[in-house]
């Protein structure tokens, strides 16, 4: 028999994401080093009993409380009016988060709200799909495969208060919580690159045309061991130039510093997909004038991202 869930007004928050290693090889098995984001998402629901009718009205805000989608449900999760992408998106998620419980009838009005612009990429599904899961109380990582084609580090990091280093495996992921922060980190930051990686395609496209082998796995996950243990900014710098290099040869692309900071003193790393979203700098002397000038003016220290 099913279980019901009782009804009461319920918040949820999770976190955001940043991933620092292993990047698309992690869908392979590769071993990612990821810090959770003081940026994340809240979910907020709102629950009025009727004895014969259900519906829920759901309304996604951004960063400013502006909603950016809006739409209704019925018993079933379908959606009450022609859906969008989003809302059949929205539907399979719910179907899966409540396919073993039974929400009992009457009004839901379910609220969600991001801590970051939509745009920055850290991590708008998997932070709700974390907050669904504590509202379900299905298994997060369950809910994230049924429904994405992603290794899941993201929900980890969503879920979990310090850095992580995950591992997806056949069965249920590896992950060891890591009581880390770089003791070097006042000479770190990221930049926002102005545009969005769509996550979906960018995983759809590597799994059908990248080979990679257990070797390059390997060295990845040295990689990602020795940053994590490294106590000074010139090791850190220089395990990440070669995660960089590693990448650009499986990807067969060109590192982020080569195509667009060519002439940037410190080091660049991409996090996540390769092209978008954010990406790890070393601090130089005149940093903030090196990449403002270039248009480039979304610019956080570690600790003003990192949890």
């Amino acid at each position: 028999m099913p279980t019901t869930i009782t009804p009461t007004l319920q918040h949820f928050r999770a976190n955001g994401k940043l991933m620092l290693t292993a990047e698309y090889l992690a869908l392979k098995g590769a071993t990612v080093l990821s810090v959770p984001t003081r940026f994340g998402q809240t979910l907020e629901v709102h629950f009025t009993p009727h004895p014969s009718v259900f519906d829920m009205h759901w309304i996604s805000c951004d960063v400013n409380g502006n909603p950016w989608f809006e739409g209704r449900f019925d018993q079933n999760f379908e959606p009450l009016v022609v859906p969008d992408a989003v809302a059949e998106k929205l539907s399979a998620l719910l179907k899966v988060a409540f396919a073993h419980q039974t929400l009992p009838m009457g009004h839901y009005h379910i609220t969600t709200k991001l801590e970051f612009p939509n745009n920055w990429g850290l991590g708008s599904s998997s932070s709700l799909i974390a907050c669904l899961a504590k509202w379900s109380g299905c298994d997060a990582f369950e809910l994230f495969y049924a429904t994405q084609n992603g290794s899941g580090y993201d929900v980890a990091a969503a879920l979990h208060q310090q850095p992580v280093l995950f591992e997806k495996t056949a069965t249920k992921p590896n992950i060891q919580l890591l009581n880390w922060q770089p003791p070097f980190n006042k000479d770190l930051a990221f930049v926002y690159l102005l545009q969005k990686q769509d996550s979906t395609k960018e995983v759809r496209a590597f799994l059908e045309n990248t080979a990679t082998t257990q070797a390059v796995i390997e060295k990845v996950n040295a990689i990602t061991k020795a940053l994590h243990q490294a106590r000074d900014l010139a090791t850190f710098e220089q395990e990440l130039f070669k995660h960089e290099v590693l990448l650009s040869q499986v990807l067969q692309r060109a590192t982020v510093k080569k195509a667009l900071f060519p002439d940037y003193p410190g080091m660049i790393k991409s996090l996540g997909a390769w092209g978008g979203d954010f990406i790890l700098i070393s601090k130089t002397d005149q940093y903030l004038k090196y990449f403002q000038e270039r248009g480039y003016t979304t610019v956080l220290d570690w600790d003003a991202m990192v949890l």
